[in-house]
């Protein structure tokens, strides 16, 4: 008789997210990853067979959202602003679950600055950061 498989735990604190070797804080919703393009995209003839081409595409996008005041805001506005003056705001960013699998390394700059919303709650900053490489394993939890 199989043992049962044993209850995993998930923690959104234990998922790292680091933009040139720093690492970035004060998530207010967290981290989202995705791909471009389909890894492999299908055609069908008129007598109904088949094939498929591979993407060489592994480009895609990261959205990251803070807490508005979050000082890792500074952290990715200076890295915009470096790029808008220099050319020079490539970074890697690496997302690493510490509790699983998952490890994905990109190669990405932001796409453009988060919008402003100024109210009464505590602002959420959506960070657009654009990719031409994404790899790396999305898996499970240990």
């Amino acid at each position: 008789m199989a043992l049962p498989e044993l209850t995993k735990t998930y923690a959104v604190e234990d998922v790292l997210v680091i933009v040139n070797g720093i690492p970035i804080s004060g998530m207010a919703e967290g981290v989202k990853v995705k791909r471009s393009t389909d890894a492999f995209t299908k055609k069908i003839g008129v007598d109904g067979t088949g094939a498929r081409a591979k993407s060489p595409d592994k480009s895609g996008e990261i959205e990251i959202t803070l807490l508005g005041t979050s000082k890792s805001n500074d952290y990715l506005n200076g890295i915009a602003a470096l790029d808008e003056i220099t050319g020079l705001g490539v970074a890697s960013a690496m997302i690493k679950d510490l509790r699983g699998s998952t490890n994905l390394l990109a190669e990405c700059w932001v796409k453009k600055l988060p919008d402003l919303d100024l109210g009464l709650e505590v602002p959420a900053k959506r960070w657009l950061l654009d990719a031409t490489s994404i790899t790396g394993a999305i898996g499970g939890n240990f």
